[in-house]
């Protein structure tokens, strides 16, 4: 579909359209909670958790799991030796172990990560939806790299490129109800379009998957 193709660009330090609907929605509902699952430690997140927390802490509940210090040397190292792919599977590694953590504190609850394709999150979705069969995973393309097929092939990993398309893959997979979603979707789309916080690019994608929605 040509409305769903074309670059995309995004008002720095904003939160891209769609995704306070959709934690809204995940963190609203009494039984599901939403936690940021980071592979550095607190330290070095301080910035990025201070950012989240003035952004969203009005909208939904949430939680963080941070990682060690490993993570920044992975990616130190990567960078020196040219090979930051095997450091973002490290990074993947740590992010995982978080996710075991998790898994024990909450044996029964199944869990749902999104991710994107900026660094070793591809990586972890293939170990999340591997470990359960109950684990539900979506990646969101943002750098086009190219991953193993195993990883792009994979049934319980889905690619999307922005967030109303998740929310419609979302509803067809019966992990979300069409109400309240679609009406934070569209509400959140209609003051977002006002504000101008994206391009011509990212409005036709919008517009594409709110008329799926609808």
């Amino acid at each position: 579909e040509n409305s769903t193709t074309g670059p995309i660009t995004y008002v720095n330090r904003e939160l891209i359209p769609g995704i306070t609907s959709l934690l809204r929605y995940f963190s609203g509902d009494g039984e599901t909670s939403v936690t940021f699952l980071s592979a550095r430690p607190a330290l070095i997140e301080r910035q990025s958790i201070d950012m989240i927390n003035s952004m969203l802490s009005s909208k939904l509940s949430f939680s963080f799991s941070t990682g060690t210090v490993n993570p920044i040397l992975y990616y130190i190292k990567g960078k020196f030796n040219g090979d930051l792919e095997t450091s973002y599977l490290k990074m993947a590694e740590e992010k995982f172990s978080n996710y075991l953590q998790l898994k024990e504190l909450y044996p029964m609850n199944r869990f749902i990560f999104l991710g994107d394709d900026t660094q070793g999150d591809p990586y972890i979705a293939y170990k999340l939806a591997n470990h359960s069969g109950s684990n539900w995973t979506a990646i969101r393309r943002v750098t086009g790299r190219q991953f193993p097929v195993e990883i792009t092939s994979h049934q319980r990993i889905y690619w999307h490129s922005i967030y109303y398309e998740l929310a419609w893959i979302l509803l067809q997979n019966g992990l979300a109800t069409r109400e309240p979603l679609v009406s934070m979707l569209s509400n959140e789309y209609q003051s977002t379009y006002q504000a101008h916080l994206y391009h011509q690019g990212q409005v036709s994608r919008d517009h594409y998957y709110i008329k799926m929605l609808i």
